[in-house]
């Protein structure tokens, strides 16, 4: 057994468990009154596929700043600690994304590249921030320039390491982020995140998800198509999603989002082990 003591589970039972983490999200957030959306390959699920990509594991929401900070400010009132634990910079040493992780205790997700780091690497569900993004083109390239430069420090002092790395790689990927010592990683991480909401005090036509694995230009979306969150059908439950889903997974997508990609690009998810 590769983890002592955990069981590997089947993808479809991730998926069940993903599913059951977001009906209580879901409750508490429409509880609290806190806005949020489904999106990304979530989105594409539901319009697509009625609930899960068939080869994909997770689910990704979205929530606009205040919300988002709201919900990271009730959690520990609302959801049970027990089983649950909430994910992001100021939690774990280590934590490389600008977003909070909602991680249900108990089980392992097989980041086998990334076991060297010392955050909790429980299965998880993504809460991506929505901030605001200038309207002006020249401030937008700046902002996105300063977000892959904090990136590109954060990813250097947290160096991935693979199997398929030789001696030589392993000791310059250790070399170049001893030479970031300079850097702590606590005050890169603060600056980013500064970067990344220094327009939410102004009114703006787009919002942006920044911590996103995609190109800031990308995710920059009228802030119109999320609109209003809306009931989209996802497996047996409804969960919020953009007003205007289509509109969404046409920018995020092209046209032809319905269109199923070739076997060999759909990417195999990690595996995921449970407490036996």
């Amino acid at each position: 057994m590769k983890f002592d003591g955990y069981k590997l589970i089947s993808l479809r039972d991730v998926q069940l468990m993903q599913l059951e983490v977001m009906k209580e999200i879901h409750r508490i957030c429409v509880k609290r009154n806190i806005k949020y959306y489904m999106i990304a390959g979530s989105v594409l699920g539901a319009v697509r596929h009625g609930g899960f990509i068939p080869w994909d594991d997770d689910i990704d929401i979205a929530m606009m700043r205040e919300d988002y900070e709201q919900f990271k400010q009730i959690f520990s009132e609302e959801f049970d600690e027990n089983k649950y634990y909430l994910q992001h910079y100021d939690s774990d040493v280590d934590f490389k994304p600008a977003l909070m992780r909602f991680c249900v205790k108990n089980t392992i997700r097989d980041f086998e590249c990334e076991m060297h780091w010392k955050y909790c690497k429980n299965m998880f569900l993504d809460i991506f921030p929505l901030d605001n993004a200038p309207d002006d083109e020249q401030l937008r390239l700046k902002e996105a320039n300063e977000i892959l430069k904090y990136k590109g420090i954060i990813n250097k002092k947290l160096y991935r390491l693979f199997p398929s790395n030789s001696t030589i790689a392993v000791l310059a990927k250790k070399t170049i982020s001893f030479a970031y010592l300079l850097y702590p990683l606590k005050k890169v991480q603060a600056k980013l995140n500064a970067v990344m909401q220094q327009y939410d005090k102004e009114d703006t036509k787009c919002v942006c998800s920044m911590a996103s694995q995609y190109k800031y230009q990308k995710q920059c979306i009228e802030r119109t198509i999320y609109g209003t969150p809306t009931l989209l059908k996802f497996e047996d439950s409804e969960f919020f999603a953009p007003e205007k889903p289509l509109e969404y997974l046409e920018h995020l997508y092209g046209k032809n989002y319905m269109q199923l990609p070739p076997v060999e690009k759909r990417d195999k998810p990690e595996d995921v082990y449970i407490k036996e």
